[in-house]
């Protein structure tokens, strides 16, 4: 099992539309994905509730419990929907995880707010140091506009934080909030759009880490 954490201390970055599109990219893909929604908003169940066919395990944890329940899943691929912005939460939900996607929009602000959660995962891989253990950390540009500079720029800045930013991008497109009314995502409603291409560049990268 490989636990992934989609998690950013600031809000509003859109976690949960990542967490629901990339975990139906990896299911069409073939493999056996549960959710774990440690958000206390409960977004990602709701999103479930509007879609009785949906296929995906979601389970709801709260944080204080992560580490006592995560090791009795048995999916191939977990998914960990949302962090906290009190440290000692959001430190549970990294302890848990063996790969981090933290997403920014491409504002210098949301750029600058990921500090906070950079530091933390830099503190654990310096504890798992010489532990036989790992943690990998990557960032994520969602929504993004367009081919902008603004986005190209923010790139390069977030690499100056020592974790590798991803060549997939997922640009701002209504095709994510539309199918949301549904309980969908863009590989549903519109599989040969642009939001469908792009969550699919976003699970072979995450696939290429499993390899």
């Amino acid at each position: 099992m490989t636990v992934f954490a989609i998690m950013n201390g600031k809000g509003g970055v859109g976690k949960t539309t990542i967490c629901a599109g990339l975990s139906r990219a990896l299911g069409l893909a073939g493999k056996d994905v549960a959710l774990v929604d440690s958000d206390p908003q409960g977004s990602m169940q709701d999103l479930a509730g509007e879609n009785a066919e949906q296929s995906i395990t979601i389970y709801t944890i709260e944080r204080t419990q992560l580490a006592a329940q995560i090791p009795r899943l048995t999916n191939e691929i977990v998914i960990i929907d949302g962090t906290a912005k009190a440290a000692d939460l959001a430190k549970k939900t990294i302890a848990v995880a063996d790969i981090i996607i933290i997403p920014v929009t491409p504002s210098p602000l949301d750029v600058w707010a990921t500090s906070d959660i950079v530091g933390m995962i830099q503190d654990r891989m310096d504890e798992l140091s010489g532990t036989g253990q790992t943690l990998k950390a990557y960032f994520l540009v969602n929504r993004a506009i367009g081919n902008s500079k603004l986005s190209k720029s923010i790139a390069k800045t977030l690499a100056g934080y020592g974790f590798p930013v991803l060549k997939s991008r997922l640009v701002s497109r209504t095709a994510h909030p539309n199918s949301q009314l549904t309980g969908q995502t863009p590989l549903d409603t519109q599989p040969n759009g642009l939001a469908a291409r792009e969550l699919r560049a976003l699970r072979d990268e995450v696939l290429a880490m499993l390899a």
